[in-house]
């Protein structure tokens, strides 16, 4: 059988024909290779590969009057690079840009010989814009794959063209079988987003000059935005694409039984396995055969009563709009001529940002409005995480639009900020002493606050997408008298057809709900501020060589971060308690009265209460979660293996989601008697993340510099930083919710020691130079303008941790037992000629935590399920290393290691040649890592495609590869430069 529409034949002629036989089996499948150019990599912040990039720089100075003077520059710049390559030389790849850009405006008048005004105007744009090979524009390719699509008949009768995912199983494009499509890429199919994201600045500044004082002050609006166009959020299986996606399949057709009647190779295979399953997966590719259709649909206006148009509004648009103004005084007071004081004042505010056309969505519940809504029958962090804390199960969370273009404008994400007043002290005096202005002591200390600038992304993404505003529509039916949804059917279709009933809305979500995520802006969002200490003690030893002592403080405070207040509790409700006491064996009564009528499965088919401890269920049954969300903790764990590794939260979010024989989710914890909360605060959800200021930093830092201004051709500095950076992270994982704390670290960004020194010299040939200075002519133009320069860089590594199971709810670490971790053992240890290293010496090894075999934690009956690790030292053959009990953080401590020392040198030759006056000629070599020295890794880390860059080895005691270094990585690298200057 052939596929009727023609595309199959279409896509067999595209393949590339076998020319690698070094893949394989070597008689029935081979690979194939070709040579082509590439462009390099690039993605939405501008992080990749070597990419094709031009730029322009346009600067400007007038004098229009003797009083008044105007500036302006003016920067564009465009960095293309090739977005999902194309696999065969007939196929169509990606495309990426970047068309940063930069002006600003400066007006200076002098109003009066004392009296100086300069008004600045700014607007600077930036944005990535990636495309997929179905419309990227370059060489009109997107036109072109459409086109084919339209040839073979891949289209509805609307004039929607459907990317096709041929075949299944076996016969499909690619590994990834729902990812698959006729014109290739390297990796899953790229994305389409336009971003743009101006910015726009107007300022004035009035310096006022009287005796000792230089008084100025003035102030500044900005507006700033970020538009995203979006055609992509995820692969074409559960991900949300504005253009059709025919998946090849069966449909929804039972199981065919074709083949059982065939006896030879056919036989002793079932329908999805061996031969059989190779040859449904064979007729189901040659045959066009479809399983369904996909296709996103959404709306860019809160006031739309149906979904978008594919066809007339092909993008998701989601505007972040944000207005900021601040005012500023400062006065420098020149004290005595040796001692300046600088004293000031500014003040922030930072309006709060909305999705234009009224698409940002808050929270109500019946006790509350906004942001805090999201706390649902919990209502406050007053009750969050308390023992028999109240709960009120009327308060459940709803959807509504607020702010700008909507019909709640009166509302906000958040309380508007309005007390960021920020004052400034510093000073500078010239010591008397060891001669007259040879030395001079700094100091000051200043408050400033942080904007949302970097932030909109998460302010659309919690804001912007609020469920029901958007729908993934599936579409399966084949046509009548059909039996299959086949390719050949498109043209049939007008449109993708929507379920009767499907219109835009926001989603009200049930008690029972459970799957969703969820989040808000706590009502007390505020806007970080950081406390800056700088004390500096300058020395000039010499007309040409001066030195500088520095220490720097830089204080944050309430930084932004994010907390999920659906971490399933287990601490402060009694269950790990129980959970301990069914682990050892027991059945607890608490578990009986909470899960009573529950059916676990998994061998435990009876009821528990029944004659059913809870316990014994939990132990027997190899029974699933089933309503657990993908990755959720708990998902894809049997009840007994959770038990027997101590996972308590995988089994407090699994009991989450249980329900009675025909009833609903987590229902059952009321008609038992226990509060809708008592696991979850928020129970309608899986994640509920509140955005709060919970992070904290101290970063203190000692540096020392040393400088020669050019001498002699020779020209260097070279600092050392000795640094300690300390606090919360931001990012929301936390190892118990109750106590933040119990986080307060290193932090990833810390780094002890940095040394960085870079200088030139200009090499003495030439004429007028101590070689050559009498030369002219040919000989004076090759051997004069020749320099080098040099950067070394040599970095401490960044903490490290020893990470275990989580036993808590995150992060993870081990105990010390015994004799303890021997940190002196801590080192790449690689022998000469060894294919691999090691970051402990070989001195450990893995082995099974002695608390699978204490039959005094895990009940005998469950201890071939507890497959936790630990670590043993092979010298004495003592476990040094294991998991602490659930509910323990564990004593190693986090980031108690420090990760390898990187070090590089980096050198430039340059030659110019003066051709006539005004005008050279300049070329260029660099060399990175010109030493060529490999740095080990733990994997092969790749920012793109081709860079690589080196990684920790594992930590992790769950690892099959404690401290393995399988890899070195980097090499000395040049790179050509020309240029001509006039």
């Amino acid at each position: 059988m052939r596929d009727p529409s023609g595309f199959i034949d279409y896509f067999m002629d595209t393949l590339y024909p076998t020319n690698n036989y070094e893949v394989g089996d070597g008689l029935n499948t081979a690979g194939y290779k070709y040579p082509r150019t590439l462009k390099g990599a690039d993605n939405r912040f501008g992080v990749g590969e070597d990419t094709y990039r031009k730029q322009i720089n346009v600067r400007i100075d007038h004098i229009l009057t003797n009083d008044h003077r105007l500036s302006g520059s003016w920067s564009w710049e465009r960095t293309d690079a090739d977005n999902n390559f194309f696999q065969t030389p007939d196929g169509f790849g990606g495309h990426t840009f970047r068309k940063p850009m930069v002006l600003t405006v400066n007006l200076t008048s002098t109003l009066m010989p004392t009296l100086l005004n300069e008004f600045r105007f700014g607007m600077s744009r930036t944005g990535t814009n990636s495309s997929a090979a179905y419309n990227n524009p370059i060489d009109n390719q997107g036109e072109r794959v459409r086109e084919i699509y339209r040839e073979l008949g891949m289209v509805t009768a609307d004039g929607q063209e459907v990317v096709v995912g041929p075949g299944m199983g076996a016969f499909s494009w690619a590994a990834d079988t729902q990812n698959g499509n006729f014109y290739g890429g390297r990796g899953n199919l790229a994305a389409s987003i336009a971003d743009t994201s101006p910015r726009w600045t107007f300022g004035d500044t009035l310096t006022w000059t009287r005796g000792r004082h230089s008084i100025r002050f003035g102030g500044e609006f900005r507006r700033q935005s970020s538009e995203v166009l979006e055609q992509w959020t995820g692969n074409f299986t559960i991900g949300h694409n504005p253009w059709p996606y025919i998946h090849g399949g069966e449909g929804s057709v039972a199981t065919p039984n074709t083949f059982t009647h065939v006896t030879g190779i056919l036989a002793g295979s079932g329908g999805n396995t061996g031969n059989q399953r190779a040859l449904r997966d064979l007729l189901v590719f040659q045959t066009g055969s479809g399983d369904r259709i996909h296709q996103w649909r959404y709306v860019n206006n809160i006031s739309d009563t149906t979904f978008n148009d594919p066809v007339a509004d092909p993008a998701m648009v989601r505007d972040t709009i944000q207005k900021e103004f601040s005012f500023f005084f400062k006065d420098d007071w020149k004290i005595t001529n040796d001692l300046t004081l600088n004293l000031g004042v500014r003040y922030d505010y930072f309006g709060v940002p909305h999705l234009r056309n009224g698409m940002t969505t808050g929270l109500v519940t019946s006790q509350t409005v906004g942001g805090d809504a999201i706390f649902g029958p919990t209502i406050s962090f007053d009750n969050w995480f308390v023992s028999n804390a109240p709960a009120d199960p009327d308060a459940l969370v709803t959807l509504q639009s607020i702010g700008p273009g909507g019909p709640n404008s009166d509302l906000q994400l958040y309380s508007a900020d309005k007390n960021n007043i920020s004052p400034a002290i510093g000073f500078a005096y010239q010591l008397p002493w060891f001669g007259k202005g040879k030395t001079t002591f700094r100091g000051g200390y200043q408050i400033s606050y942080i904007g949302m600038v970097g932030n909109f992304a998460t302010i659309e993404a919690a804001a912007g997408r609020a469920p029901g505003l958007s729908y993934l529509n599936t579409y399966r039916d084949p046509p009548a008298g059909s039996a299959y949804l086949g390719f050949k059917d498109l043209l049939s279709l007008n449109g993708i057809p929507l379920p009767e009933n499907v219109a835009p809305g926001f989603t009200e979500f049930t008690l029972y709900d459970r799957q969703q995520n969820i989040a808000s802006f706590a009502s007390g969002y505020k806007h970080p501020y950081v406390q800056n200490i700088t004390f500096a003690l300058t020395r000039n030893l010499t007309t040409n060589l001066m030195v500088d002592l520095r220490y720097i403080g830089t204080l944050t405070r309430k930084n932004f971060s994010s907390l999920n207040l659906n971490t399933p509790n287990f601490t402060t409700n009694g269950l790990l308690q129980a959970f301990d006491a069914a682990r050892r064996g027991e059945n607890p009564q608490l578990l009986d009265d909470l899960m009573a009528g529950l059916v676990l499965g998994g061998g435990v088919s009876t009821p528990i209460g029944a004659g059913q401890p809870a316990g014994d269920a939990l132990r027997r049954s190899s029974g699933r979660a089933s309503r657990l969300p993908a990755f959720a903790p708990g998902w894809f764990q049997s009840f007994n293996s959770m038990l027997a590794n101590g996972d308590y939260d995988g089994l407090a979010n699994a009991l989450n989601v249980l329900a009675l024989p025909g009833g609903q989710t987590g229902e059952y914890m009321e008609i038992n008697g226990f509060p809708v909360n008592f696991i979850k605060a928020s129970p309608q959800f899986n994640n509920a993340t509140l955005y709060t200021n919970q992070g904290h930093s101290n970063y203190h830092s000692f540096q020392a510099q040393v400088t020669l201004r050019p001498t002699a051709g020779l020209n260097l500095q070279s600092t050392y930083t000795w640094s300690r950076n300390l606090g919360i992270s931001p990012a929301g994982t936390v190892t118990n919710p109750a106590d933040i704390w119990m986080d307060y670290t290193l932090l990833p960004s810390h780094r002890a020691h940095n040394w960085v020194t870079y200088g030139g010299y200009e090499l003495p040939l030439g004429p007028g130079k101590q070689f050559g200075g009498e030369m002219t002519g040919f000989m004076a133009r090759f051997i004069e303008g020749w320099q080098t320069s040099w950067i070394l860089n040599i970095t401490s590594g960044g903490p490290l941790s020893i990470t275990a199971n989580n036993m808590l709810y995150a992060n993870g670490v081990p105990d010390m037992v015994n004799e303890g971790f021997d940190f002196d053992s801590v080192g790449v240890y690689w022998p000469s000629g060894a294919s691999a290293g090691n970051y402990f010496g070989n001195r450990y090894e893995l082995v099974l935590d002695p608390i699978c075999s204490n039959s005094a934690l895990v009940d005998p009956s469950i201890q071939s399920r507890c497959t936790l690790n630990a670590v043993r030292n092979v010298d004495t053959g003592n476990v040094v290393l294991q998991h602490p009990l659930p509910g323990n953080q564990g004593n190693f401590g986090r980031n108690r290691l420090t990760a390898v020392t990187r070090w590089s040198l980096d050198m430039a030759l340059m030659k110019s040649v003066q051709i006539i006056e005004g005008k050279s000629f300049r070329i260029r070599v660099d060399a990175s890592n010109i030493l060529n020295h490999p740095l080990p890794s733990g994997t092969l880390g790749a920012s793109g495609t081709r860079i690589v860059f080196p990684t920790n080895p594992s930590t992790s005691i769950s690892s099959g590869t404690f401290g393995a270094f399988p890899y070195k990585v980097g090499g000395r690298t040049f790179q050509f430069m020309a240029r001509f200057d006039f």
